[in-house]
């Protein structure tokens, strides 16, 4: 035969051993509160191939945090702002940290030429989370003022003409860089592949201006790919033929 406790009896059963459970209950153990870190020794290069290099080291109170620990590149503009992670592209990731600490990594681009750079490590239970100082390729700026795409509404197989002045930073002002090639890219609009049309040099003052028929919709920029002692540049921003 099942028996079954009244209410009141119930009540009083878990009243009575109510005590004697907090009595004996272990005290709270407060978790350890996670290890400050550090990400030092950051630098970036970026090559003429738009490429860029990164490197660095994460400690905690300058000792190894071990490996796979794993680091986020961000990047801003020109004057330090509209701060962003760096676009992965396909088979790239993040840097991890090796058994010493140190990380590297190369990305297929930046995202802001002249940018500046910081390395982010998100912490986790054990290490806390940091970010390293800013950090700057050390080239000269290399820049295109004045870009231009006129018109940017033809007819197809109408001639566009594409202009600027390229300057470099070498002081405290720009100059006229003459003798550079200038590349014009572009990609047909819905395609995936971009490609060089024209490659025209920069005279004395800088100038460099080319005209050429365009038959599709596409996506133009210029691109100068610096040397070892001047930063590649190029627009953030594509510009848009319209063909009709």
């Amino acid at each position: 035969m099942r028996r079954f406790l009244s209410a009141s009896v119930a009540t009083a059963a878990l009243l009575s051993v109510a005590p004697a459970t907090a009595a004996h209950a272990a005290p709270a153990v407060r978790a350890a509160a996670p290890a400050p870190t550090a990400v030092t020794g950051v630098s970036v290069a970026s090559a003429t191939d738009g490429r860029l290099t990164v490197a660095g080291k994460l400690t905690s109170s300058g000792r190894t945090v071990g490996e796979g620990r794993q680091i986020i590149v961000e990047t801003a503009d020109d004057q330090g702002k509209n701060w962003r992670r760096l676009h992965l592209f396909k088979g790239e990731k993040w840097p991890v940290t090796k058994a010493d600490g140190s990380f590297g990594a190369t990305f297929k681009s930046i995202y802001y030429p002249h940018g500046y750079y910081r390395f982010r490590f998100l912490g986790g239970p054990k290490y806390a989370a940091s970010v390293s100082a800013t950090v700057r390729d050390h080239r000269v700026n290399a820049r295109v003022f004045g870009w231009k795409v006129t018109p940017t509404k033809i007819r197809k197989g109408s001639y566009v003409t594409f202009s600027g002045t390229l300057k470099e930073k070498p002081g405290a002002t720009y100059r006229p860089f003459k003798g550079q090639v200038v590349s014009i890219e572009g990609i047909v609009k819905g395609a995936k592949t971009w490609y060089w049309y024209k490659r025209p040099k920069t005279d004395a003052k800088g100038n460099f201006k080319v005209r050429f028929r365009v038959y599709k919709d596409t996506y133009f920029i210029y691109a100068y790919y610096g040397d070892k002692k001047h930063l590649v540049d190029y627009p953030v921003k594509t510009t848009l033929v319209d063909v009709r």
